[in-house]
């Protein structure tokens, strides 16, 4: 693989030159968004079939972009956005660019959390207890 960083460009993401270093940041950022990928599959309990199916997309291909297998190769911006389209989130949710923990204060989140919940009766307790048991290895 040749040194260089990623792009936007013609609605993909495309290789570009760039000082050498900078390979392994963007690795591990497409290695991030392929870990979003997986997540965001497994909280909508797709396959990696029946999402590439819904994605338009060949589902051996998806696969080997799901593990990252070859860092050369990797989700574009189009299969990014028909993800969205899929899970019904911003192409944020998937490329994880907004670091959460900075942007906003536990304490104003749980207190939130907290006025939201305290007014539901325990069958809705128990059923949001129950979401939050499946979703939390996911997150």
């Amino acid at each position: 693989m040749r040194k260089g960083y990623y792009i936007l460009q013609k609605g993909s993401l495309q290789m570009d030159k760039f000082p050498s270093g900078y390979d392994e940041s963007y690795s591990n950022y497409y290695r991030d968004i392929a870990g979003n990928m997986k997540k965001f599959r497994k909280l909508h309990s797709l396959t990696q079939a029946e999402l590439s199916e819904k994605m338009n997309m060949d589902s051996q291909y998806y696969a080997q972009l799901e593990r990252f297998d070859n860092p050369s190769r990797h989700f574009t911006l189009d299969k990014i956005l028909a993800a969205c389209d899929v899970f019904n989130c911003t192409p944020n949710d998937i490329i994880g660019k907004t670091p959460i923990e900075n942007s906003l204060n536990r304490t104003h989140i749980l207190d939130q959390i907290y006025s939201g919940i305290k007014s539901l009766n325990d069958r809705q307790l128990y059923i949001l207890q129950q979401y939050l048991e499946k979703i939390a290895p996911l997150i």
